[in-house]
């Protein structure tokens, strides 16, 4: 048997090796020896084969999915009861959302509990008032109906609604749903309808939605609107996209950087900017088809945030993450982004830090 050495194995391109390495395989290897050297022998180019598909891979993934947006839209969502929670006025906290920081882009909510506290008695008089003053400013808003809407609990059900068997329920729901377009769709200020929000995401308390029937939910919402754009939403980090992304006109997501994950503590979650877009692309979404409609803009706590200390705030938000939050947002290149925290934002300017809300103002006057 012939021994070879070691290093001119790895190195197999050398050519006096190599003739002379084919000249002596027919007379003293067997074949199970032959195929070991071929083996040896064909690695390096397999190996810089697949490094070459790697680096093409990464030059598509930073030139085609890791492009900064120039056109951006930033907008905001507001949720009146959550303001009141904290303190503030909830009427003047909203007009000074649409007066003195200039949003243009606004998302709402109909809460069931607050719509229908009553079963069949509905109360419509807030919302109006709300969508009267949009209506007057050009405000472009998308209004979330349904079930499951942004905001802890996340299922805002009135409490009549426990009384009811599963099929009573969802015949209530559709109703509902009904009820709350009939109502609203006259307001030109509503651009989009958001029909429930992260139905399909394991967060808040509530039932995993039905996938066929978050379908009729939609399919009712265009047969008494059909001019108007549709939406649904998911976890932008872990919901897989597909469902909510098939069953709408586009796919809204929620875009976290530092949250409080129970036992497991703070945790940053380890996706670079271009994985929205490249996710997007995975699916089988178009990424203009993708809007961020949640980007972390206050902190993440264990608890209420007027009743936590100022360090405790600072571990999920401060002047500088949300700056790089918002960095982060335009590298992702979506086409809209709104930021979440605005009723924080005016609780902190209440209590003498307006850094937040001064900030947002100059991202809302760039147009």
């Amino acid at each position: 048997m012939v021994i070879i050495n070691k290093m001119n194995l790895l190195f197999p391109f050398e050519k006096n090796w190599q003739k002379k390495l084919d000249n002596k395989l027919d007379e003293h290897l067997d074949r199970e020896s032959w195929l070991r050297i071929q083996l040896v022998k064909w690695l390096p180019w397999t190996f810089r084969i697949l490094l070459a598909a790697f680096i093409s891979f990464l030059f598509v993934v930073f030139t085609n999915y890791g492009k900064q947006k120039q056109s951006f839209i930033y907008g905001t969502t507001y949720d009146p009861w959550y303001a009141m929670s904290l303190g503030l006025n909830w009427k003047t906290t909203y007009l000074e959302i649409l007066d003195d920081l200039g949003v243009k882009y606004l998302r709402l909510s109909t809460f069931w509990d607050q719509i229908e506290p009553i079963r069949d008695q509905y109360y419509w008089n807030d919302f109006e008032w709300m969508l009267n003053e949009a209506d007057k400013r050009g405000v472009r808003v998308i209004m979330a109906i349904g079930r499951k809407l942004p905001r802890w609990p996340e299922c805002h059900d009135p409490s009549w609604l426990g009384e009811l068997n599963e099929e009573t329920l969802k015949q209530e729901q559709m109703e509902m749903l009904k009820k709350a377009v009939i109502k609203l769709k006259e307001h030109p200020s509503i651009e989009v309808w958001q029909v429930e929000n992260e139905a399909f995401f394991p967060f808040g308390i509530c039932p995993l939605a039905d996938p066929r029937f978050v379908k009729k939910e939609i399919e009712l919402v265009r047969s008494l609107d059909p001019n108007r754009i549709i939406i649904t939403s998911d976890s932008g980090e872990v919901g897989n996209w597909i469902i909510p992304g098939y069953l709408a006109d586009k796919l809204a997501i929620s875009m976290y950087r530092k949250v409080r994950l129970g036992w497991s503590g703070y945790v940053v979650w380890p996706v670079p900017a271009w994985y929205y877009r490249l996710k997007a692309s995975l699916v089988g979404l178009d990424h203009n088809d993708v809007w961020g409609t949640e980007l972390q803009a206050e902190p993440w706590a264990p608890g209420p945030l007027h009743l936590q200390t100022k360090e405790e705030l600072e571990k999920t938000m401060s002047p500088k993450r949300l700056i790089n939050n918002i960095q982060y947002a335009k590298k992702a290149g979506l086409e809209r982004v709104y930021l979440w925290g605005v009723e924080w934002w005016a609780y902190e300017k209440e209590r003498g830090n307006d850094w937040y809300w001064e900030y947002a103002k100059k991202l809302y006057k760039v147009r």
